[in-house]
């Protein structure tokens, strides 16, 4: 005789939590319910959470307000596992938004993460980030934050991934990612240089700051030349 699978029943949802109950409708000793939640917040990402069950009751807590939740549960009992059985919840309440996240680099090895959100409870953020979208998603490096924003200490030479999301006490929909180039150790050069005017024994020359530091003082330019005898240089910077 082939085991049914169990039957779940839910007693009670909340927008943070559900409680959920079980039974088995078979001669056969249950040692124990194993639960797994589903649920999805981008379409290409499903994300879960297990349980191990002794009593036949469930108190999924800290769960996210306004989202859909597969459930899955099959009893292991003495002669084996039953067939899984499927339903699907959803909490109650507003599912939160997602964060408004900016990420740039600050020099060689420091990335300054900030980032904004609508109305919400969360108490701790995750700032995640990798070098590839399968390691971001699979397996990041993270760090933890109670405010809005966080610095990060990467590699050099490197291009970055990064996302945050609500991470206690709920794990919130993650905001959309940001690509961060690192700064290369070896500092770029000036760029674009061209001539403004040339007269018989002058002339003007521009250029533009490297793209690694559009914004930094100027320390030091030269110039050299050819054919010169005997060369005059005054240099200053043109906003």
């Amino acid at each position: 005789m082939p085991l049914p699978p169990p039957s779940v029943i839910a007693d009670s949802i909340t927008n943070d939590s559900m409680s959920l109950s079980f039974s088995f409708n078979s001669p056969y000793e249950v040692k124990q319910y194993i639960v797994i939640l589903y649920w999805q917040f981008d379409t290409h990402v499903k994300e879960s959470r297990n349980y191990t069950v002794q009593q036949g009751i469930l108190k999924a807590s800290n769960l996210t307000a306004g989202t859909l939740y597969e459930v899955a549960v099959w009893a292991h009992t003495s002669i084996g596992d039953s067939p899984t059985a499927l339903s699907h919840h959803q909490t109650i309440g507003s599912q939160p938004e997602r964060p408004l996240l900016k990420a740039r680099a600050l020099n060689q090895t420091a990335v300054d993460c900030s980032w904004t959100i609508g109305n919400t409870t969360a108490q701790v953020y995750g700032v995640f980030y990798a070098t590839s979208f399968l390691d971001l998603y699979r397996s990041p490096r993270q760090f933890h934050s109670t405010s809005l924003s966080l610095t990060v200490t990467v590699d050099s030479d490197e291009q970055y991934l990064f996302l945050v999301r609500a991470v206690s006490p709920y794990l919130g929909p993650p905001s959309e990612y940001a690509v961060v180039k690192m700064i290369p150790n070896e500092r770029l050069p000036p760029r674009n240089l061209h001539r403004v005017r040339v007269d018989r024994t002058q002339a003007t020359l521009k250029w533009q700051p490297p793209y690694d530091a559009p914004n930094a003082a100027l320390v030091r330019h030269c110039l050299w030349g050819w054919g010169f005898m005997m060369m005059s240089i005054r240099i200053r910077r043109v906003d």
